[in-house]
Parts: C-alpha cells; structure tokens; sequence
C-alpha cells in the first residue's frame, strides 16, 4: 500500500510545529519569509489542485470547493491567520492536470497543492506533508470480471493515469496487458463506465469516491 494524495508546500518555516499537527510538512526556513509575508500582505491562502478527486477535492452544485483536502487547507488558513494577525481566505484554483502542480509551487504561483503523487524527483524540490489517509493501489471492474490472479490481466485493456505509480505497478505485475493512459482518473472511471476499458488500475480511496460520484453500480 501507499499513502493517499498529500498536501504539499514551499516554505512556512517557523508554522511547522502548529502545522504538522494537521498534516503539513514544510519547505525549508530560508524559502519560509517570502510566503508568510506574502500571505500576511494578501490575506490570501492560495491551493491548487484536481477538484475531480473524491473525497479529497471536489466542486459542489453551488460551485464551492469541498472535501478532506478543503477542510485541511482551511486549517492551515486558520492558523496562518493567528501567526500574521490578520484575516486570511483561502482561494482555490481548480488544476485539471496535476503534472504541472510542483512546477507551479516552486515558482512560487501557489501555496499549497493537493493532489500530487509523491516521487522522489519532486521531493528534491517541494515537502510532502504525513499522510493525510491511508490507500493502496487497486483495480477497478465489473464485479467477477477478474480473480485477482495478475495472470487475468494479461492481453485486456486496463485504464491508468499516464506517468503514474499505477501505470509503473501495473508493468511491473503483468507486462502483457494493454496499458491505456489518461490525463486523469477521472477520466479512466469515466472510460470504464463506457466500456472503452475493462479495468481501472488506482488509489483505491479515490478510485471508490469516484465511482460513488457517478452512481456506478456492480464494480468491485
């Protein structure tokens, strides 16, 4: 198994101890003056992230974002608030694809993203919070459609986000299936539901929230 998207951040320094406590590791203290300040000047908390990923980040019929990536980010704002003594908002910005996240926390365009696959090249350059929740990688199908047995997987087309751990666990498990890359996994869960895959290969927690979104029925 593997930890569940994280939070992820660039430089609220001396925070740590208030924000480690719910979650949020910290870039180093040297980067720490500019996003405070920053902060403390706007009285703005900038997240970005997915807003298809079910339970951490969605958008509701009035437009709001809302989820267990939502209620952390507001904490963080809270407690920014009590270290600059002033009001501070959080601001969402929907990102539809997550590759350019890390990219846009190091250049300083946000403050905290949601959504982002650890790997240890993007750990050189930005701090992954502690788990947040706990998943694993499953596959997603029509109920009886698989055994578990990786051997059932060999020459079928099973749907993953493309550069993703998925997609490296899947070719390590069963070379011979059919690799299907999508920009999301919002968009293999949609591939599945119209038959344009036979398996969905993912974190399972956003995997169930995605499917219990759509109202898809019999899938295991």
């Amino acid at each position: 198994s593997r930890t569940a998207p994280m939070f992820h951040s660039r430089g609220l320094g001396q925070l740590s101890l208030g924000l480690l406590t719910l979650g949020l590791l910290v870039a180093p203290a040297a980067q720490a003056a500019g996003v405070v300040e920053r902060v403390a000047r706007s009285g703005e908390l900038r997240l970005i992230g997915p807003a298809d990923r079910p339970p951490m980040i969605t958008v509701n019929a009035q437009g709001q974002p809302e989820g267990f990536g939502i209620d952390i980010a507001e904490r963080v704002a809270a407690l920014l608030s009590e270290a600059v003594g002033r009001p501070v908002r959080l601001r969402f910005e929907s990102v539809a694809d997550a590759a350019p996240l890390a990219q846009r926390l190091g250049e300083g365009a946000a403050d905290l993203a949601c959504g982002l696959p650890f790997t240890w090249a993007r750990d050189l350059t930005v701090d992954f919070s502690v788990p947040i929740g706990i998943s694993g990688l499953r596959l997603l199908a029509p109920e009886g459609r698989f055994d578990g047995d990786p051997a059932g997987l060999a020459g079928r087309r099973i749907g993953v986000v493309r550069a993703s751990l998925a997609e490296t666990d899947l070719r390590g498990t069963q070379p011979s299936a059919r690799l299907v890359p999508f920009n999301t996994l919002s968009a293999a869960v949609e591939a599945l539901a119209s038959g344009q895959v036979e398996g969905v290969v993912g974190d399972s927690v956003v995997l169930a929230g995605l499917a219990g979104q759509r109202g898809l029925q019999g899938l295991a």
